[in-house]
């Protein structure tokens, strides 16, 4: 399962800080600058969601994808400012007598945080949620992997995440997608406890990672939930 059709862009609230290396830069990409004209507001917001590139010295730096900051609505849950990627979340779920619910929270370092709470019901489906970026963010080519802290209340149960890029959707699943067949999953890793975990990009020609579009979860629904998620960065692993 992949996320569903890509959001409308319009957004203006923040959600992720973007730092970079020195030697690396974190981009958006949609479209080419236009012509050069009197800085305003509206074009400088603009500007911003088309092209990040924030550099920050530190040492053997990692990439920061975000961290939860503010957030606006239930889910979908819209997040992302100028100098940000903007983007919203998404949460799949067969139908069951308690609907799961996605939500921002104080995590355990006093930061928002992402929640996602469901109860277990009988049903051999799962449960899928996460970050859809309006936009097709690239990044460095010493990046692999995106790493995240997690909090788990379900230790019997495994807990999956994978990265999107454009490579694994459908044009069904979101116009962006480039997969021809019935489904190309990302790559996922396995959680089974809390902790600071790095999940890594799929395999060449599998994955693209000058199109990463975003992030999912999965659990079984059999299982339930109670997972608090914080800290994303893309890193070199």
């Amino acid at each position: 399962m992949t996320a569903p059709t890509a959001p409308d862009p319009a957004t203006d609230d923040v959600f992720a800080v973007i730092e970079a290396d020195p030697d690396a830069s974190l981009a958006i990409d949609p479209a080419p600058p236009g012509p050069t004209e009197p800085a305003e507001p509206d074009k400088l917001m603009a500007a911003a969601k088309v092209t990040l590139r924030w550099v920050l010295a530190l040492g053997a730096a990692l990439v920061i994808f975000g961290a939860f900051l503010l957030a606006k609505g239930t889910n979908p849950i819209t997040f992302g400012s100028p100098g940000t990627i903007p983007g919203r979340t998404f949460l799949y779920a067969p139908a069951v007598p308690s609907a799961p619910v996605l939500s921002i929270v104080t995590g355990s370092n006093g930061t928002p945080a992402l929640a996602f709470n469901a109860k277990p019901a009988p049903s051999s489906d799962l449960y899928v949620f996460g970050l859809t970026f309006d936009y097709c963010v690239a990044v460095p080519p010493a990046v692999h992997a995106v790493r995240f802290s997690i909090d788990t209340r379900v230790p019997d149960c495994p807990i999956e995440v994978g990265v999107m890029s454009v490579l694994n959707a459908t044009p069904v699943d979101d116009p962006r997608g480039r997969c021809s067949t019935a489904s190309c999953p990302p790559q996922f890793t396995s959680i089974m406890q809390s902790g600071s975990w790095a999940a890594p990009f799929g395999p060449a020609g599998s994955f693209d990672p000058s199109a990463i579009i975003g992030i999912q979860w999965r659990v079984p629904v059999s299982c339930g939930a109670t997972v608090t998620i914080d800290d994303l960065m893309f890193v070199s692993q």
